[in-house]
């Protein structure tokens, strides 16, 4: 209509004191119709890079390094990151004279040096944390996919899963050490109710009785709540710096192995969903009984894992805190094995790879009908198992009447078995 639409200024700002975990913004509004019928409208867009880093004169930093290679010729970088260079501080013009090299730096304090090969399409990140590489690895490849026509990006060194698993046991780690300073607190707090009990029925009474140094232990109980109530801050926002590392490391995990093994968009947001890069960590449920869950199930169902291991990973898994994570750290090495092993063959959304089937059969249920192959013989055994559990009634004096032919495949003839012979007194 000519009425103005309502404008809503919102404001973007990033937090100096953590890694940022993503550039995206989600913008949800709900509304009620002219009928008042609920509604809701969502948009999805980028915020600028800008906005959480900013370029800096080049660093020497190579302590973790990622190396992506490209099937197109170099870019310059400056001019990739045309948007930040420009709107960084003016001490950042040397970074016009290095096409080769440009460094960025977080408001958090940790930077990331971008370098690029003469002679061909290779770009090298490096970082003094490992978690920092993962939002410019990702802006990296979504400004190339962007400027470069047909350009495809691919990861061709190992996984460095020993630092992604270091996060993980920094995380599990301080997980552990909050659930300890819980316990004592508890302890400390029931103390402090039973000695103040004490002392309250020892004022009421008429004839009070000596408080026996009730009241000195009353203020040493409160002195030691205090200082775990504390502690207890001090490891949740550790824990909290901790838990936004693991993200990154987690995002950038999940990249490298869509890269390394060229896994398709729909396997990459179900890589996603079981590598989960969110989710906070409750006083029931933590990030890494998640995880240990959604990797248990997709090893049972997607990636071929068949016999003993299959067995023992079908029981319930009981979301609690574990006692240690090698568990975990097992399944995702198994998880990567199997798409080494798989390629990039490899069915993660509709979970097609069938476990402990042939190759062939898995690609013949991948093409067709999932219940074709196997309809007949899946028959045939129901058939003799219902046969097997029937046949010592035949000498019943009812006559059995006729099995009905399958309409696929008919049922093998099964001779009747007799009846057993009586036992000698």
């Amino acid at each position: 209509g000519s009425t103005t639409p309502v404008v809503i200024p919102v404001v973007f700002s990033a937090n100096a004191h953590h890694l940022p975990t993503t550039c995206k913004a989600v913008v949800v509004a709900t509304y009620l119709t002219a009928d008042g019928e609920p509604r809701t409208s969502r948009v999805d867009f980028d915020l600028p890079l800008g906005l959480v880093c900013r370029a800096i004169p080049p660093v020497k930093n190579a302590d973790f390094k990622v190396t992506l290679d490209t099937n197109k010729p170099p870019v310059s970088l400056p001019g990739l990151f045309e948007d930040v260079v420009s709107s960084s501080d003016g001490s950042d013009m040397s970074t016009q004279s290095a096409p080769n090299v440009l460094s960025f730096q977080y408001l958090s304090g940790q930077d990331v040096t971008i370098l690029l090969s003469k002679n061909a399409g290779r770009y090298r990140l490096q970082s003094g944390s490992f978690e920092a590489l993962w939002l410019l690895a990702a802006e990296l490849c979504a400004r190339l996919k962007r400027s470069l026509d047909g350009v495809h990006i691919m990861y061709n060194e190992p996984l460095p899963l020993q630092e992604y698993f270091d996060l993980i046991d920094a995380h599990f780690d301080h997980r552990v050490a909050m659930r300890d300073l819980h316990t004592q607190l508890e302890e400390r707090a029931r103390q402090f109710r039973v000695v103040q009990k004490r002392l309250l029925v020892r004022f009421k009474d008429r004839n009070p009785a000596p408080l026996a140094n009730l009241d000195l232990l009353l203020g040493g109980t409160h002195d030691q709540l205090m200082a775990l109530s504390n502690e207890a801050e001090q490891v949740q926002q550790r824990l909290s710096h901790l838990s936004t590392n693991l993200s990154c490391g987690t995002q950038l995990i999940n990249l490298l192995i869509a890269l390394r093994f060229e896994l398709d968009e729909e396997n990459a947001a179900a890589l996603h969903s079981y590598l989960s890069a969110t989710g906070t960590d409750g006083d029931d449920q933590g990030w890494e009984e998640r995880t240990d869950a959604a990797l248990g199930h997709v090893l049972r169902h997607a990636l071929g894992k068949s016999g003993k291991d299959h067995a023992a990973m079908a029981q319930a898994n009981t979301l609690t805190l574990p006692e240690d994570v090698t568990k975990l750290k097992k399944h995702i090495t198994v998880m990567c094995e199997g798409f080494q092993r798989e390629g990039a063959s490899s069915k993660l959304g509709n979970e097609l790879v069938v476990c402990g089937a042939e190759p062939t059969q898995g690609r013949h249920l991948a093409s067709g009908d999932p219940h074709r192959a196997s309809r007949p013989a899946a028959a045939a055994r129901l058939a003799a198992r219902v046969r097997c559990l029937v046949a010592p009634l035949g000498h019943s004096r009812a006559r059995p009447r006729p099995w009905p032919a399958a309409r696929e495949a008919p049922f093998p003839p099964t001779a009747v078995r007799p009846p057993p012979a009586p036992r000698a007194p």
